[in-house]
């Protein structure tokens, strides 16, 4: 129902400037919804781009890692085992060529934690087992006597009974995981006395590294040359990090030790080294959702943002366009309407001139009559006048005031005495109702007659023949209320709010059918705000309508208004 009633007002004649507001409103709302979707798309789309390439760049980092020991854990046996020389020493059982051999395995692979030989013995002896360790004292390799992981050793025979050359294994070693890297030795012989021999293996030789040095040790620095930067991303107390987890899912070191992390993605080790073990790469002091969700909405607030003030541009466009339309069609009606009333009294004056100029009236009291007549027309004309006058000046900013003490019931009495003929032209009641003496006000007397003039006009036009109109002066707390009552007309609660603007005339009802320029008052509101005062409306359609006028008083003696 409210619906039906504002479209009946917006597509009204008179209300096309709000038809074309309201279709701007709307070409307008179109395209900005398509432009937020749009970018709201856009954004999400491009959310789950970067963030997909962000964990795309953490999982590359991982998968070189993990490149990079897969390249280091076939180079360090090959570099440090691979010779037919060495083949020669265990073959021969030379210790001190063995511990040579443990020297260069050390210097090429750093982290081993021993160095072991193998000779199986063709002459049903128990095969002898060669172990050397990094001195605790001296960084070189030491032979170890009856050593306690010798029993480690020798159970990896079964297992390079089935292997090729090289082998590894994940296996304990003194109650610890190591990772171990073995070298099958076998016959390469072209004599024909050992032809027989040939590809038969008689021992092994290899080094073995801790789990937990890889973890620590290894796996950590190559995390950090791989994993990329992305400080310019990341907020600025988060970092990449990179974590190496056991085959029980528990986290043996990370390149960030003293913030917490969230995981991202994963990449298990090469095959062969460290089964069960993998990478995990994340970020430290960083939500990545919460990350996502920041940046979108930050975007998101950016886009809304540009398409608010493109609707509000859009919006402040259309209610220029509009309150110029208004002004328009308001000063061409107050042109029609001043016409009118200009013409009015004119035609009256020239009509009553026209008769006494043909001498045609027999009596001096009928002349006495037209001459009154004419007289009064001829002050409404300039009446008229002024109040034109009055709003082109507040229009240009040069209207200026002579406030002074005024006595405002005095200026109120005397302006009635000379509205009388227009009451009884109009046919109106005045009742003055409550009217206290002595209510002194700082205002410019003259403006304070024309504006109980506006409002005594008004009440007359609106009321109608055997109108009344209440006529109230009395003190409302610290200021000074004066209070004319019509029984007109009444105005419609949603108008009550514009007739003060300058034009503005209510177009509905019988109103619409009374003559005016619509300054009136205009003239009275700018009168009372400048003397620090106000002008209020109570009303109701068909029950009348009540104007207060209301101004500062001040507590001094009064004046003679007359002086």
């Amino acid at each position: 129902m409210y619906l039906m009633r504002f479209w009946r007002r917006v597509v009204s004649s008179s209300n096309r400037s709000h038809l074309i507001l309201s279709l701007l409103l709307v070409i307008a709302l179109i395209p900005a919804a398509s432009l937020a979707y749009l970018q709201y798309r856009s954004l999400s789309n491009l959310r789950q781009q970067t963030r997909q390439t962000v964990i795309d760049t953490l999982k590359q980092g991982l998968v070189g890692t993990r490149v990079k020991a897969e390249t280091d854990f076939l180079d360090w046996p090959r570099m440090a085992l691979l010779g037919d020389d060495y083949h020669d020493w265990l073959e021969k059982g030379d210790a001190a060529l063995l511990h040579h051999l443990s020297e260069v395995s050390r210097r090429i692979c750093p982290h081993l934690s021993l160095f072991f030989a193998y000779q199986l013995n063709e002459k049903g002896e128990a095969p002898k087992v060669w172990i050397f360790r990094p001195s605790s004292v001296v960084r070189f390799m030491s032979p170890s006597e009856h050593d306690s992981a010798e029993p480690a050793i020798r159970a990896l025979a079964p297992q390079l009974a089935f292997e090729r050359h090289f082998a590894t294994f994940y296996t304990d070693i003194d109650g610890e995981k190591h990772q171990v890297f073995a070298h099958l030795a076998d016959f390469h012989t072209t004599d024909e006395r050992t032809k027989n021999l040939h590809g038969k293996a008689y021992g092994y030789y290899g080094f073995a590294i801790p789990a937990r040095t890889l973890a620590v040790n290894y796996f950590p620095k190559l995390l950090r040359e791989h994993l990329p930067h992305m400080a310019k991303l990341l907020a600025a107390d988060a970092d990449i990090a990179g974590w190496v987890v056991d085959e029980n899912d528990k986290v043996v070191s990370s390149t960030q030790t003293s913030k917490q992390a969230s995981f991202a993605v994963e990449e298990p080790l090469p095959r062969g080294v460290l089964p069960g073990w993998k990478l995990r790469a994340g970020f430290t002091g960083l939500d990545l959702d919460r990350m996502d969700n920041s940046a979108f909405l930050r975007g998101l607030g950016l886009s809304l943002g540009i398409v608010g003030l493109l609707l509000f541009a859009i919006v402040s466009i259309g209610v220029t366009a509009s309150r110029a339309m208004n002004l328009s069609r308001a000063k061409s009606e107050f042109v029609a309407s001043v016409s009118h009333e200009l013409k009015t009294p004119l035609a009256l004056i020239h009509g009553y001139v026209e008769t006494l100029h043909s001498n045609r009236l027999r009596s001096a009291e009928q002349r006495e009559d037209y001459f009154r007549i004419a007289e009064a027309e001829v002050l409404r004309l300039s009446a008229m006048i002024d109040r034109i006058l009055e709003s082109s000046k507040i229009e240009a900013g040069i209207k200026s005031y002579s406030p002074e003490l005024t006595d405002v019931t005095a200026v109120v009495d005397e302006t009635v005495m000379h509205f009388s003929y227009e009451l009884e032209k109009g046919g109106v009641t005045l009742v003055r109702d409550e009217m206290e003496t002595h209510l002194i006000a700082r205002v410019d007397p003259e403006s304070l007659s024309q504006a109980v003039l506006n409002l005594l006009s008004n009440a007359v036009k609106y009321s109608g023949r055997d109108g009344r109109i209440e006529l109230r002066v009395h003190r409302q707390g610290d200021e000074i209320a004066v209070s004319i009552t019509d029984s007109g007309i009444g105005i419609p609660k949603d108008e009550q709010a514009h007739i003060f603007r300058k034009f503005y005339r209510v177009n509905s009802g019988a109103a619409a059918q009374r003559s005016g320029a619509g300054l009136g008052l205009a003239l009275v509101r700018h009168f009372a705000e400048a003397h620090g005062g106000s002008v209020t409306v109570e009303s109701e359609p068909g029950r009348g309508s009540t104007f207060t006028l209301l101004l500062p008083c001040v507590s001094e003696k009064p004046v003679d208004v007359h002086a």
